[in-house]
């Protein structure tokens, strides 16, 4: 246990945890399992054997199916493969709307299935990199299905746009979706000089956002966002594996001033909180995870950080 978190805190994190189940189960929260930031295979909160137990309770309760099937698959139980058929099947049969929603579950079908190669194949999409809703769904399911073959194509595609001698920062930014897409998986299947590169974009710009702050604290107007990484550089440098850049923040008494901060629009989607929360604690996360669970819409997200920051010692 750690002595930054009080008992009632403890105690108030364990009991969202605890319900959680429920309510995946009902269908009230779902974006969990598969989401890198909200679970890892050894994270402290929820173990694997658990998801399988609890997916496999929804499916015999036909309850929450599409995201048990999610996990089912997901952990290789392909016993279920036929099952989650039958529910696209079905979802087809009443019109196939809104495809995203089954993104996750049907690119975690074999390769070559028809209903794969129907919404996930290279004919599926006018250009599968754009940045749209249904783009984006599908790369992000692709990848988290460790679809190799597409984070390859995902890698030719960044080294494509970003090899010519007049790429700038700018370039960069406009692509740094799809590095985020690729997750820690960038460095396997990007060049070392883009992945260098991309590394070198993120350590200017925060010299930048320092620069800005030393002078007089200056406000950075909202037409110079493009230059301020202090929101991306955390949660990315843990994404890409960057334990050196990680370190120097730690040690930055700028960067816990800015982080959680209404300059930076309070870390709205708590990325930020939940990849510090797997391996460093400080006061900052402590307070930051303990006000989140006094919100009805993201107190699983406090809780998931304490349960884990309540784990480092």
């Amino acid at each position: 246990m750690n002595p930054l978190i009080d008992e009632s805190t403890r105690r108030k994190a364990a009991d969202i945890v605890d319900n959680i189940w429920d309510e995946f189960i009902l269908g009230e929260v779902s974006d969990l399992f598969l989401c890198r930031y909200r679970w890892n295979p050894s994270d402290v909160w929820a173990s694997q054997d658990h998801w399988r137990r609890v997916a496999e309770h929804c499916v015999a309760q036909e309850k929450s199916l599409i995201s048990a099937f999610e996990i089912l698959l997901h952990l290789d139980a392909d016993q279920y493969l036929d099952d989650a058929q039958r529910l696209v099947d079905d979802w087809e049969n009443r019109g196939g709307y809104d495809a995203y929603y089954f993104h996750r579950l049907i690119a975690h079908f074999p390769d070559g299935h028809p209903t794969k190669e129907k919404y996930l194949g290279d004919s599926s999409f006018f250009d599968i990199f754009e940045f749209d809703l249904y783009a984006n769904s599908a790369r992000e399911a692709l990848i988290t299905a460790n679809d190799k073959r597409f984070m390859e194509k995902v890698g030719r595609e960044l080294d494509s746009r970003l090899s010519g001698s007049t790429i700038d920062d700018a370039d960069i930014e406009d692509s740094l979706y799809l590095f985020y897409d690729l997750g820690a998986n960038v460095q396997n299947f990007v060049s070392k000089r883009l992945f260098l590169r991309l590394k070198d974009w993120f350590l200017r710009g925060w010299e930048n956002d320092c620069r800005y702050r030393s002078h007089a604290r200056m406000n950075v107007c909202e037409a110079d966002r493009s230059l301020w990484v202090a929101d991306k550089i955390g949660h990315h440098s843990w994404l890409f594996g960057w334990q050196d850049v990680l370190e120097e923040l730690t040690q930055s008494q700028l960067y816990w001033d800015l982080v959680f901060s209404e300059d930076l629009h309070h870390d709205h989607e708590n990325l930020n909180l939940l990849a510090w929360s797997s391996h460093f604690v400080n006061p900052a996360l402590v307070e930051r995870a303990s006000e989140l669970m006094q919100s009805r819409d993201q107190r699983i997200d406090g809780a998931i950080s304490i349960v884990r920051l309540d784990s480092i010692i």
